[in-house]
């Protein structure tokens, strides 16, 4: 079970460090997130010391998250930010305002259900990695392969998830095309 906790953990620390890393990419980047954070109700002069916290507290979660002994720290800081996450998404969608995520970076898609899904996910990886979380233990060369190796498949399906998400339903369709 060890090497399904590891693939938690793994899992989890890539999505936030490609989180924390594609706000902070750029200066373009720093821009969108910022200004996303004014489109959900920030006010803009709190946007930029906000944006600061946000990216910080993701990567501190992803770093928690690589060293086994603080992998319960992680888990928490990670469970306490997606909650955080899930619950901006969900009266975004709720209010219908059109807010583009700014999860992984800059984005064009807009917050969705399909983002309260996402964090769904993550927010059960997060649980399954602390009820298996032990420490010590031995690992295999082969084994933590494995893990790791599922783990950045899972994690890129996330961080690309509205990609995959754009291909599966097809071009958006136009007023008259949906009234049809």
């Amino acid at each position: 079970m060890h090497y399904l906790e590891l693939s938690c953990r793994a899992l989890l620390a890539l999505v936030f460090t490609v989180s924390a890393a594609g706000k902070a990419r750029n200066t373009a980047s720093w821009r969108s997130f910022t200004r996303s954070l004014t489109d959900l109700g920030i006010a803009a002069r709190w946007a930029p010391p906000a944006a600061v916290t946000v990216t910080a507290a993701e990567a501190l979660t992803a770093a928690s998250l690589v060293w086994a002994p603080s992998a319960r720290i992680g888990y928490m800081l990670a469970a306490g930010m997606l909650l955080i996450f899930t619950t901006v998404i969900w009266r975004t969608v709720r209010r219908e305002a059109t807010v583009r995520c700014a999860c992984f970076g800059p984005s064009g898609a807009p917050m969705s259900r399909r983002h309260l899904f996402r964090n769904g996910l993550l927010l059960a990886v997060t649980a399954g990695g602390w009820a298996l979380a032990r420490p010590g233990g031995a690992h295999e060369a082969a084994g933590v392969a494995i893990a790791l190796g599922a783990a950045f498949t899972a994690g890129m399906l996330v961080v690309r998830f509205d990609d995959l998400a754009a291909l599966v339903a097809g071009p958006p369709r136009t007023r008259r095309e949906s009234a049809r």
